[in-house]
């Protein structure tokens, strides 16, 4: 999972990565102002939650969180602001124009940590199905299960070359489908984050959509290592 943190200041950047590495498993991706980080988003960018600066020159974090509220693979993303405010009004404004919570700064790691913990609750049940649930609702056995995630792994492999080649020639019409297969199939499997990713890719330009299904194909990487792991299965010799 990607997380954007998003500040000018590089100390205060840095105690919040530490704060977020220190409990949860997460790709931490930095970016020292708005536009900087709105760059990262162009250029395909999906993380699962996005940690702001409210005051940043250039940029500002109210208006990067309207940029996300703006495209449809971002408007649901969780958006944290990290305020050095404790305005009753600057708060509410923040929470009204669509912000998921807020971090006071100085850091106070219990209050913090609680509100990102909630945070990451709900995250995970929008980001991918428990291998768990998954086999109940196909009701097949776990190694069973396990072949499904790497078949759509190999799909995915399949797909890759020939998708970039196609929109590379202008052949979007030909690519499409193997977008929706590969969407559809994401879906299947409960890996709600990635099914979005693909879903909505604003622009099919090659090299974009291409990072947009390595980052699919990390996720299911993810999600076999997570269902070896739950039902302590072996990898393959």
């Amino acid at each position: 999972m990607k997380v954007l943190v998003v500040d000018d200041d590089t100390i205060q950047r840095m105690l919040l990565v530490d704060l977020l590495q220190r409990f949860a498993k997460v790709d931490i991706v930095e970016a020292d102002s708005g536009d900087a980080a709105w760059e990262l988003l162009q250029a395909g960018l999906c993380p699962v939650l996005c940690c702001c600066d409210m005051r940043m020159p250039g940029m500002s974090g109210m208006e990067l969180l309207q940029h996300f509220k703006s495209r449809a693979v971002l408007a649901e993303v969780p958006f944290v602001f990290i305020t050095a405010s404790a305005d009753r009004n600057t708060i509410e404004d923040a929470i009204a124009a669509g912000a998921a919570n807020y971090i006071l700064k100085p850091f106070n790691l219990t209050k913090a940590r609680s509100r990102l913990e909630k945070i990451f609750r709900n995250i995970r049940e929008r980001y991918s199905e428990e291998p768990a649930a998954t086999k109940r609702r196909f009701s097949v056995p776990p190694e069973r299960l396990l072949g499904y995630f790497e078949a759509l792994k190999q799909q995915l492999a399949e797909a890759r070359a020939p998708v970039r080649e196609q929109l590379s020639n202008g052949e979007v019409a030909n690519a499409q489908p193997k977008l929706d297969s590969l969407k559809t199939g994401c879906k299947a499997m409960g890996l709600w984050h990635a099914a979005a990713m693909i879903e909505h890719l604003h622009v099919l330009e090659p090299d974009l959509v291409d990072h947009i299904l390595a980052e699919v194909d990390l996720i299911v990487d993810a999600q076999v290592a997570r269902t070896r792991a739950e039902f302590s299965l072996r990898a393959a010799a």
